[in-house]
Order: C-alpha cells, then sequence, then structure tokens
C-alpha cells in the first residue's frame, strides 16, 4: 500500500512539476521574467537618482555656504581697512551682522577674529578715556 500511495504521490509531481515545466518555457513566463526584472530596475533606478539628487543638493549647500563665507570675510576685511569710509554706526552695524552671520553659519575663525577686533576696540576707547580722564584732571587741578 504504501508503495501506491507513493506512486500516486510521486505521479501528483510529475503532473505539477511537468505543467512547471511547460509554464518556464511559454511565453508567458518570459513576460513576467521580463516585467520583473523592469520594475527592479525601476526601482534601482529611481534609488539612483534619489540619492544623486540629495548629493547634488549637499554639494550646492555646502558651495552656497562657502560663498556666504567668502563675502562675510571680505566684507570684514573692508571694514577692518576703510573703517572711516562710513560713520561708526553703521560700521557698528555692519560688524553686527557680520558677527550674526558667522554664528549661523559656525565660522568660528570669523567669530574670532571680530571678538579680537572687539576687545582692541574697548581696549583702545578705554585707553583714549583714560588719557582724557588724567588731562580734565590736570586742568582742573591747575
Amino acid at each position: 500500500m504504501t508503495v501506491l500511495a507513493w506512486e500516486s504521490n510521486s505521479r501528483a509531481l510529475w503532473e505539477i512539476g511537468h505543467g512547471l515545466g511547460a509554464f518556464i518555457t511559454s511565453p508567458g513566463f518570459a513576460a513576467l521574467a521580463a516585467l520583473v526584472v523592469g520594475i527592479l530596475t525601476a526601482v534601482q533606478v529611481s534609488r539612483n537618482r534619489t540619492a544623486d539628487t540629495q548629493k547634488h543638493q549637499e554639494i550646492l549647500e555646502a558651495d552656497r555656504v562657502y560663498r556666504r563665507r567668502e563675502q562675510l570675510w571680505s566684507r570684514y576685511i573692508w571694514t577692518a581697512e576703510h573703517p572711516s569710509a562710513v560713520s561708526a554706526d553703521v560700521l557698528a552695524e555692519i560688524v553686527k551682522n557680520i558677527r550674526t552671520e558667522a554664528a549661523e553659519l559656525d565660522d568660528a575663525s570669523l567669530l574670532a577674529v571680530v571678538a579680537e577686533q572687539r576687545k582692541s576696540e574697548l581696549n583702545e576707547a578705554s585707553t583714549v578715556w583714560r588719557s582724557y580722564r588724567s588731562r580734565r584732571d590736570a586742568e582742573s587741578a591747575t
């Protein structure tokens, strides 16, 4: 009996396998395989385009930040070389804007230079004030 059951099962498997073999060699299978390959290719192309677009956006952003930093440095150098070209209020506003934009861009070197300039200006102003005060005291003493 066992042999007969095995024989009937193997015959069923043979028929299934034969039908599967017929399907695999049919034009319908070729079309299904081409469709699957086309879908997989489209998905991969889409992923590549997305990655390329993101990389391109990162490059554009880095270039924009670089150009902005260069403009800030140019503006700062101009203010350092031409302090008397504009009024003190305008100059202070320009330096304040440079400081703000440098902080936004996280440009530590420009922030340090601006802070050092501010520190030296305060020292200079303090020196001028002490000199004025000592002259005034000397004049009032006479």
